[in-house]
C-alpha cells in the first residue's frame, strides 16, 4: 500500500512539472475586474541572433512571427503573450508595464531608469497603437469577437517584473488620477524649495541655502520618479536630451545636500569644529561625483547610494552622541531666530530700573495713590500722568488696560536666577 501511494505521488509530481503548452498560456480578454496580471502567462525567448522566428501555436491556428531585435545587447530577450476574445463583442484593452525607477534598481550596479520595452511586434486579428503615458510603457489593442493576437515585446537590460492587462476605461481613469497626485506632490516640493530660498533673504544663516541644495535635488529626483523625463526632453533641443546620466547627477547632488544639512542642522561647526570642517571639505570633494556621473552613470549612482547610506548612518551617530553629552537641542528656535529675539528681550529687561524711570517717567514701588479700579502688585510699575502710551509701546511694554490715566503692568525684574524677559500683566 505504501509503495502504491509513493508511485501515485511520483506520477503526479511528474505531471505537474511538465512545461505548459502554448494553448495553456492563452489569456482570455473577457475577465472580471479592471485589470489582470499577465506575468504568469508570459513565454520567454532569448537569442543572440538579431532576427528570430517563432510559432505562436503548434496547431492549425498557429502563426509564424519574425522578431527583429532593435537593442544592442549581446543577448536579446523577448516575452510573448497570446490574447483571445471569447465574447461576442470587440474588446478595447491596454497592456501596461511601469518604467524602471529607483525601487528595485539595485545598489552596486543600478539598472538604467526609463522604459523596459524597446520593441513590440504583433501578429493576429487585432489593432495595436502605442500610448504616451507618464512613467509607463503602454499600448492599446482592440480584439475582435473570437479573435486572437500574439504580442512579442523586446526587453531592455532592466528586465521585466510587472505587466498588466487593463480594461481601456479603467486604465484611462487610473492615468488621470495618478497624474493629479504626481502634480500635487511635485508642486508642494517646489513650493518648499522656493520658501527655503526666500527665508535666506529674511535670515542670513547657512541652514537655508544648505537645505535648498537637498530640497531642489530631491525635486529633480521626484520628477524623474514621476516619469517626467520624456516631457523634459521634448522641451530641450535634440542634442541636449537627457538620459540615465541625469539620475547619477541628481543622486550626487542629494548626497552633497545631505552632508550640508547635517553640518547646519547639528551646528557642527560650532559644537564640533573639526567634524564640521571635515564634512564641509568632504561636501566640496563630492562635487566631482555628479561630474563623474555624467560620463559613468551606473558607477556614479552606485557610489552615491552607498555614500548616502554611510552619511545618514554617521549623522545619526553624531546626533546620538551629542544628545548623550547634553549638547543637542531642538533647532526650531534658531531656524526662526527666536533665540536671538529672546536674548534681545532679556537685554532690554536687564537695564537699570532707575534709568528706565528717568527715560520713561515711571516710578517703582508700592507707595503712592491708588486708583479704585487698579491694584499695584509687588514689583509693579505706576505710570505717571502725561506719559504717552505710544512711547511705552515703542519700548516693548504694554500698559494694563483700565479707567483713567493710571495703568499697571507686571515687570520681570532681574532676580537671583538671572534676567527674564518681560511678561504681560494680567
Amino acid at each position: 500500500m505504501a509503495l502504491l501511494r509513493a508511485s501515485i505521488a511520483l506520477f503526479l509530481l511528474l505531471v505537474l512539472s511538465l512545461p505548459a503548452t502554448a494553448q495553456d498560456k492563452v489569456v482570455d480578454s473577457v475577465f472580471a475586474g479592471p485589470t489582470l496580471d499577465l506575468f504568469p502567462y508570459l513565454l520567454a525567448v532569448e537569442t543572440d541572433k538579431p532576427v528570430v522566428t517563432i510559432r505562436t501555436a503548434e496547431d492549425a491556428t498557429g502563426l509564424v512571427m519574425e522578431l527583429p531585435a532593435k537593442g544592442t545587447e549581446p543577448v536579446h530577450r523577448w516575452v510573448v503573450v497570446t490574447l483571445a476574445n471569447s465574447g461576442s463583442e470587440a474588446r478595447d484593452l491596454v497592456v501596461s508595464t511601469p518604467h524602471q525607477g529607483f525601487a528595485g534598481s539595485g545598489v552596486i550596479w543600478p539598472k538604467p531608469i526609463g522604459s523596459r520595452i524597446q520593441n513590440v511586434v504583433a501578429a493576429g486579428q487585432a489593432t495595436i497603437a502605442p500610448l504616451r503615458v507618464i512613467n509607463a510603457d503602454a499600448f492599446a489593442l482592440r480584439i475582435e469577437p473570437k479573435g486572437r493576437v500574439t504580442v512579442a515585446m523586446e526587453l531592455t537590460r532592466a528586465g521585466l517584473d510587472e505587466i498588466e492587462l487593463w480594461q481601456r476605461a479603467a486604465f484611462d481613469g487610473r492615468v488621470e488620477q495618478n497624474g493629479f497626485y504626481r502634480g500635487v506632490i511635485l508642486g508642494i516640493a517646489m513650493v518648499l524649495g522656493v520658501i527655503a530660498l526666500s527665508l535666506y533673504a529674511v535670515r542670513s544663516i547657512a541652514v537655508f541655502p544648505f537645505a535648498s541644495v537637498f530640497i531642489w535635488a530631491s525635486i529633480g529626483f521626484i520628477a524623474l520618479e514621476s516619469g517626467y523625463l520624456p516631457q523634459i526632453n521634448d522641451v530641450l533641443p535634440k542634442r541636449y536630451e537627457l538620459g540615465p546620466e541625469i539620475r547619477a547627477v541628481i543622486e550626487g547632488l542629494m548626497l552633497i545636500g545631505l552632508i550640508l544639512c547635517l553640518v547646519s542642522f547639528a551646528d557642527l561647526r560650532k559644537r564640533r569644529p573639526v567634524a564640521g570642517n571635515v564634512l564641509l571639505l568632504v561636501a566640496g570633494l563630492m562635487l566631482a561625483l555628479p561630474v563623474y556621473g555624467w560620463f559613468e552613470p551606473a558607477r556614479a549612482s552606485g557610489m552615491a547610494r552607498l555614500l548616502f547610506a554611510a552619511v545618514a548612518g554617521f549623522g545619526l551617530f553624531i546626533l546620538f552622541a551629542m544628545l548623550r553629552e547634553g549638547l543637542a537641542r531642538a533647532r526650531l528656535a534658531p531656524l526662526l531666530g527666536l533665540d536671538r529675539g529672546l536674548d534681545a528681550a532679556r537685554r532690554r529687561c536687564r537695564a537699570d530700573p532707575r534709568r528706565r524711570q528717568h527715560r520713561q517717567g515711571i516710578s517703582f514701588g508700592r507707595s503712592g495713590p491708588r486708583h479704585p479700579h487698579h491694584v499695584l502688585y509687588p514689583g509693579a510699575v505706576r505710570f505717571r500722568p502725561g506719559v504717552p502710551r505710544s512711547a511705552l509701546l515703542r519700548r516693548g511694554c504694554t500698559p494694563r488696560p483700565g479707567a483713567g490715566r493710571l495703568a499697571a503692568m507686571r515687570v520681570g525684574l532681574a532676580g537671583g536666577g538671572g534676567p527674564s524677559p518681560c511678561r504681560r500683566g494680567h
